[in-house]
This record gives structure tokens, C-alpha cells and sequence, in this order.
């Protein structure tokens, strides 16, 4: 127990097998019938959420991350149309729902809103912290002397590693020893630390984008940023020194990478990072308030 919040967490064996949902469903209902939880939350909406509703518990909150409101180009109409019936029949049907950016908020249909909390994810402080670039490197065993621009690919298409690339190719032009550092989604967890301490600066340039948790662990860990305007972006790095907002353009991307680069400063992003309160902990006290005006009837 922690914070006076005991739980348990569950994950579904798949969200596409129909046969692997039943059996989840019976598990999930068993434990359900076992724990007699006060509460269920759901992460995701779509078939999470769904699948979370139609196990009849009376509050049952959903968060949703913005895939699952979103309008996400790259996915095929029928799991596109799927998706959005899910998620609004999740938004129906929630006691509560929790939306990780106010852009997203304003997605919701507006007879959901008053239902509805903007309450971003939080990162581990502990984890995610600034340690000397030089000793993240040598412990990955990278070139001291390049720099190293870190990007997510995990969706190659929705992060748009196209742009990174062709930014890539001219920021080359002026630094040759510049490289980017491709995270695909296999990477473990526990090297993600090391990885932004160990890069020279992070490139976010996605299409689509909820909250971006390695924008806010980037913070944590003093990396400085090039991003474009998506998600939450904005409200995170506008006006925080050593985060550039810029455009999907890799030329513009390009001149924002170099200029950061060529500074070869020791930003504080972590200050503001704190100062947002978007520790795992702060995030953590805001979700328990709503557990609380829902455990109380007390939500509207």
C-alpha cells in the first residue's frame, strides 16, 4: 500500500485475439470477485477501456494517451473506426475520465467534459536524473567526441523517422560527427537512463503525440530538446532554456539541432520539470484526488 491506495495491476494477454480476451476477461473477473476493488482504471481507451467496462464495475475510470482520440493517419479505416466506437463508448460510460493534455480534452465530446481531468503521466525522479554525459557514454561504449542525437522510432511511421533522418543528413553537413541513435522499442527500460544521459540532445518530430514521456524524461535528465509542436509539447517546453520548439520541416529541424549543439551548454530542463510537478509522485497525488471525489460521490 502506498499514498492509502492499495492495488492490482493486470494486463491483457492481447488486444486482437478474441479467444485471448475471453481468457482475460475471466481472469480479470476473477480477481475483480477476489479483491472487491473500490475502484477499476483502465489505461487506454479503445479496447482497454472496453474491455475494462464490460466488466460491470460501477467506477470504472479510463485514461486516455491520444492514440485512442487522436486521428491517427497511418492506421487502416476498419481498426481506425473500431477504435473510435470503443473510445466513445468508453467516454460514455466511465464514472470518470482522465486526458493527458488539454488539446485532447478538447477532443471530447463536450456533454464528457465535466467528467473529465487533465492529468499528464509522471516520470520516477529517482530513475530519470542527470549524471555526467562523458560516464554515460563510455558505459555504453560510445565515441566521446560525436554527438548524438537521440530518437524515438518505436512507430517509425507516426514518429516520423523520415524527418529525422533528412534532418540528420544536414546537420552532418556542419558536424560530421554527428549521429542519430534510433531507439526501436526493444531497448531495455532500464538503458533508457543512460541513453539520454549518454545523447547530445533529443529530437521529437511525430505526427501524433499525447503526452511524449521521453520529452518529460528528457527533462529529468538535463538532455536537451528540438521538438516539434505536438501533444503537450508546447506547454512543456515553451520558454524552458535548452528546448527548441520548431516545425516538421528537417531543414528548420536541422538549424535547431546545430544551434544546440554548437552551444555546448550545461542546461538545468530538470528545474522545470519539477517545476511542472511532473514527477511520478506529484502525477500520483493528482490521481488519488480523483480516486477520492470518486470513492466519495463527490466527482461533480
Amino acid at each position: 500500500m502506498e499514498m492509502g491506495v492499495s492495488g492490482k495491476t493486470y494486463f491483457l494477454h492481447s488486444r486482437t485475439n478474441l479467444f485471448s480476451l475471453i481468457r482475460s476477461w475471466k481472469e480479470a473477473k476473477k480477481i475483480i470477485d477476489d479483491l472487491r476493488p473500490d475502484i477499476i482504471h483502465a489505461h487506454y481507451g479503445s479496447v482497454n477501456g472496453f474491455f475494462a467496462l464490460r466488466l460491470r464495475h460501477p467506477k470504472t475510470i479510463i485514461t486516455f494517451h491520444g492514440s485512442d482520440i487522436n486521428d491517427i493517419s497511418s492506421v487502416g479505416f476498419l481498426r481506425k473506426f473500431i477504435s473510435k466506437k470503443a473510445s466513445d463508448y468508453c467516454l460514455q460510460n466511465s464514472v470518470c475520465n482522465i486526458i493527458v493534455n488539454e488539446d485532447l480534452k478538447n477532443k471530447v465530446p463536450e456533454k464528457y467534459r465535466s467528467k473529465t481531468f487533465v492529468i499528464p503521466m509522471g516520470v520516477d525522479e529517482n530513475v530519470f536524473k542527470p549524471m555526467p554525459r562523458g560516464d554515460a557514454k563510455k558505459m555504453l561504449g560510445w565515441n566521446l567526441n560525436e554527438k548524438v542525437v537521440l530518437f524515438n522510432g518505436n512507430d517509425p511511421v507516426i514518429k516520423r523517422k523520415d524527418i529525422a533522418e533528412k534532418a540528420i543528413e544536414y546537420v552532418k553537413k556542419q558536424l560530421p560527427e554527428a549521429r542519430l541513435e534510433v531507439l526501436n522499442g526493444s531497448i531495455d527500460p532500464e538503458k533508457i537512463p543512460w541513453l539520454l544521459n549518454a545523447s547530445d540532445v533529443l529530437l521529437l518530430c511525430s505526427d501524433s503525440e499525447g503526452s511524449p514521456m521521453m520529452i518529460k524524461e528528457a527533462m529529468a535528465c538535463n538532455l536537451p530538446i528540438v521538438s516539434t509542436i505536438v501533444g503537450d509539447t508546447q506547454q512543456r517546453l515553451e520558454h524552458v532554456d535548452g528546448a527548441i520548439l520548431t516545425n516538421q520541416n528537417p531543414e528548420d529541424i536541422s538549424e535547431k539541432i546545430i544551434e544546440i549543439l554548437s552551444k555546448n551548454t550545461l542546461f538545468n530542463l530538470r528545474e522545470s520539470f519539477l517545476n511542472q510537478k511532473l514527477s511520478e509522485q506529484s502525477i500520483c497525488n493528482e490521481v488519488i484526488r480523483v480516486y477520492e471525489k470518486i470513492h466519495n460521490n463527490t466527482l461533480i
